[in-house]
């Protein structure tokens, strides 16, 4: 048995609610993993356990952390990872945990120090598209620059909009902040969602939040 499955074994209510998500999920969680040079044998059970969690009080709180927020009304913390200083949270809308073509999931990754932000959207991306769940562009159909305002500035964001696994329309924002002014930790948020449905006043709303 894996330490992925063992770990589903052991977190049966977990696994059914998150279905597809779930797996998304800590996929996406084994890349970050990769990303911070953590071996295979250290990434076993004990890790699984202590590193992810699914509480949405407990995911609201290490965005907080992570970056000073509000969830979006009618959002919740869908899951979370916290190691060695490195959190995620991923919040989408209320009940849509393993849901397929949402209409927004916001992730927010504190990037590691001297991390490439480029180099973690990539891989991101890539453990996404693995899962065939419509979760991420497969191919890219345009890209441009978005203008957006946080803390009261003008940043910039790319955005891409393409097919996703699914065969919808899928649209992607990505931008890095800094977790506040003249804080040298680095913070990647991403926004997917389909492209009909994508829910822009929410991904607006989170960001007039952050302070």
């Amino acid at each position: 048995m894996s330490d992925f499955d063992e770990f589903q074994a052991e977190h049966p209510d977990e696994a059914k609610a998150g279905g597809s998500g779930f797996l998304k999920f800590c996929l996406v969680c084994g890349c970050l993993v990769a990303l911070l040079g953590v071996g295979a044998a250290v990434a076993g059970v004990a890790l699984f356990r202590n590193m992810f969690f699914m509480d949405p009080v407990k995911v609201e709180q290490n965005l907080k952390e992570i970056l000073p927020s509000e969830v979006p009304e009618g959002y919740q913390g869908l899951f979370g990872m916290s190691m060695a200083g490195v959190k995620m949270s991923v919040v989408g809308p209320a009940g849509s945990l393993g849901q397929p073509n949402q209409k927004l999931m916001i992730v927010v990754f504190q990037l590691p120090p001297g991390q490439d932000p480029e180099l973690a959207k990539q891989q991101i991306q890539q453990q996404l598209q693995q899962q065939g769940r419509g979760a991420a562009l497969q191919q890219v159909e345009s890209e441009d620059q978005l203008t957006l305002t946080v803390r009261g500035e003008e940043v910039t964001a790319q955005q891409a909009v393409g097919v996703g696994n699914d065969g919808n329309k899928m649209r992607q924002v990505v931008l890095v902040l800094p977790r506040a002014k003249d804080d040298p930790t680095q913070v990647l948020l991403m926004f997917l969602g389909n492209a009909e449905a994508f829910d822009e006043e929410a991904m607006k709303a989170f960001l007039a939040s952050i302070r």
